[in-house]
């Protein structure tokens, strides 16, 4: 794993790339599998090659997983993971950001004992506006930089 010593991504610049990517005519929804074991809720979310995502806002840590490909992560803490699989790491709350070099696997795994994917959700995510608010940013507002 390759990884930059310095976070060159800010969770409002991965907003923003959020943005952008919204507004790409060709926008790919990743295939999603659920699976449930007791206290343990696991998503699998399959992104074809060539494809950038950007993942919810998480609250808390919890377990990411690469089993399949190579990508390249921006974590939430802004650093940069030129990784493949297999590939386990602790990731921390806030936004990850990806770039699929091959088709790839990713996997999370959070506790719960609930199998009502609304109330995961509800537990596990920080809607969009709260979020955004949280980082200084309102609903669809970029942060855009230029070098003059």
């Amino acid at each position: 794993m390759q990884v930059t010593e310095q976070p060159t991504v800010s969770q409002a610049h991965i907003a923003g790339i959020q943005d952008l990517l919204s507004t790409c005519d060709d926008v790919i929804e990743g295939e999603t599998v659920h699976y449930f074991a007791p206290g343990v809720y696991v998503r699998v979310l399959k992104i074809p090659a060539g494809n950038f995502a950007v993942g919810k806002a998480h609250r808390t840590q919890h377990v990411t997983m690469l089993i399949k490909g190579e990508a390249t992560i921006t974590d939430a803490t802004g650093v940069q993971h030129n990784v493949h699989a297999p590939f386990i790491c602790v990731s921390d709350p806030g936004k990850k950001f990806v770039y699929c070099h091959t088709d790839c696997e990713f996997v999370n795994v959070h506790p719960t004992e609930t199998q009502d994917l609304e109330a995961i959700e509800a537990a596990v995510i920080i809607p969009e506006a709260e979020y955004r608010a949280s980082i200084g940013l309102n609903q669809g507002e970029l942060e855009c930089h230029s070098e003059q």
